[in-house]
């Protein structure tokens, strides 16, 4: 929350928000964005002109006139306003907030309360609650809840189906704040790469198949490893299974998971007359995975229960096209996650992460 008085004090507005700066305010697509207009003094203020100046491809200003309640509070939701914008391909949007007396023209704070924001996708890291404890030894330790850090397990496939993996994405918000000056990396055999954290924002570490560590440096030139992910491979004859999600912050997951077992089901079916005494049945059947990923700690077990919650899973254990981006966020590849445990685990130890994957369902009717 993000409170700004007008400047003779005439009233006030809390952005339910982030701060990005002195000047901008972060809200979030997920969240029930809104702000609170407050009369702290003349009682005979009671009109609020909200004006919304959309960044592109918009452009137009909005000016939306409302009325107080009679103790000069007046709440407005700005969740459809920010989706709106967001989903026509706008990012950032302008709000300015005036009072006037019941004539419309009168008691007006010459300037208003004024403020950019940026619109991000998924929610505000301040209501994530992550674990504090992230398996991170040192100066990382006194990370907050509101940071997200790799997994303590994680797959990295050299191939998927029989050919070359696609890598993982990997979500963390660790340099977001600049906290350390901190820089990604990745090893293959004995050579370092950079990773440039990517997305909308910048929570995003790809790292290629052919990877052998995930790691992060102190940011200095040479600088020495914070810490080390070890990447695990599998044997040619591990099943595995590449699933893509959007976690509710906003970020593109992608991570692999060993298949343990193999389903199949019904989610409808249809029985028909027949002339006999006998059963007519068609049924709509659907293939399914059950995955099974072990040696988490806490944190990494909340870390994957993300995926439990995504709207937009897709999942591949058979590459079919040569182009993974089309594949992977192809309808066809869409799938369906129901969870085997409701719960995410506490304390000291190890942990097992499993979960039906719905892959493919046919129409018979």
């Amino acid at each position: 929350m993000i409170t700004i008085p007008s400047l003779n004090g005439y009233f006030s507005v809390t952005f339910q928000a982030d701060s990005v700066d002195p000047s901008t305010l972060a809200m979030y697509t997920l969240s029930k964005s809104s702000i609170r207009v407050k009369r702290e003094a003349n009682p005979q203020l009671s009109i609020v002109k909200v004006y919304v100046t959309p960044n592109p491809p918009l452009g137009s200003t909005t000016i939306t006139t409302y009325y107080t309640d009679p103790d000069g509070v007046l709440e407005i939701d700005l969740h459809n306003v920010i989706n709106s914008i967001y989903l026509t391909g706008g990012n950032t949007m302008s709000v300015s907030i005036y009072m006037y007396e019941m004539d419309g023209t009168t008691g007006v704070d010459s300037t208003g309360v004024y403020s950019d924001i940026d619109i991000l996708q998924g929610v505000s890291y301040n209501d994530i609650m992550a674990p504090h404890n992230k398996d991170i030894a040192g100066v990382l330790q006194s990370l907050s809840q509101t940071v997200i850090v790799p997994p303590n397990v994680m797959l990295n496939p050299a191939t998927l189906g029989g050919v070359s993996a696609p890598g993982i994405i990997v979500e963390s918000n660790l340099d977001m704040g600049g906290n350390l000056g901190q820089n990604w990396g990745y090893r293959v055999g004995g050579t370092d790469y950079a990773i440039v954290p990517y997305g909308g924002r910048n929570n995003q570490l790809r790292v290629p198949a052919t990877a052998d560590t995930l790691f992060l440096t102190d940011g200095n030139v040479g600088g020495s490893k914070l810490k080390h992910w070890k990447l695990d491979k599998v044997d040619a004859c591990t099943d595995i299974v590449c699933v893509r999600w959007t976690s509710l912050t906003g970020a593109i997951r992608q991570h692999c998971f060993p298949i343990v077992a193999r389903t199949t089901g019904v989610d409808k079916n249809v029985s028909l007359l027949t002339t006999g005494d006998g059963y007519d049945v068609d049924k709509n059947t659907f293939n399914g995975l059950v995955c099974r990923l072990s040696g988490l700690t806490a944190y990494g077990y909340w870390y994957y229960a993300d995926l439990l919650r995504a709207s937009d899973v897709h999942a591949v254990v058979q590459p079919t096209y040569s182009i993974w981006e089309t594949e992977i966020s192809n309808q066809q590849t869409a799938a369906h996650v129901e969870p085997l445990t409701a719960e995410t685990p506490q304390g000291v130890g190890f942990f097992t992460f499993e979960f039906t994957l719905k892959m493919r369902h046919y129409d018979t009717f």
